[in-house]
């Protein structure tokens, strides 16, 4: 599914019924073969811990082209933000938590989970795209 339709109908089709999901996508391009696997789980394990765990009512999942963030040039920005219960920061991650770090680690890329203000958890992950052809997924 990912080499033949893409990473956003991998998307889809790994999580089932999406309705409970906000996508919000830009034109990402051809992202190398490691980004788009790697893309894939982290959104579909976030996604699995905020129906397992967060108590959400809305779950927003952004995925863009950036620059220059956290001295990464050029890499592919993951957020996922609910309004659930939020992550306890002080207590140990769980295994999800650290399945979605070691998979940027992986890539030289970055991981970090905080609960805003307002509530519920963002997830925020930078994977270096390194250099990479134009087009769309």
């Amino acid at each position: 599914m990912l080499d033949d339709h893409g990473l956003v109908a991998a998307i889809r089709a790994r999580l089932g019924d999406t309705s409970d999901l906000d996508f919000r996508i830009s034109n990402l391009g051809v992202l190398p073969a490691a980004v788009d696997l790697a893309a894939l789980r982290i959104i579909q394990e976030a996604i699995t811990n905020v129906r397992r765990h967060a108590q959400a009512t809305q779950c927003i999942v952004a995925i863009d082209r950036v620059d220059g963030v956290n001295d990464i040039d050029g890499a592919l920005q993951i957020t996922v933000i609910d309004d659930g219960v939020g992550v306890h920061l002080a207590s140990p991650s769980g295994m999800g938590m650290r399945s979605i770090r070691d998979r940027a680690n992986e890539l030289g890329g970055e991981a970090e989970f905080d609960s805003p203000a307002g509530g519920g958890t963002r997830l925020r992950v930078w994977l270096p795209l390194g250099s990479i052809q134009e087009g769309t997924t």
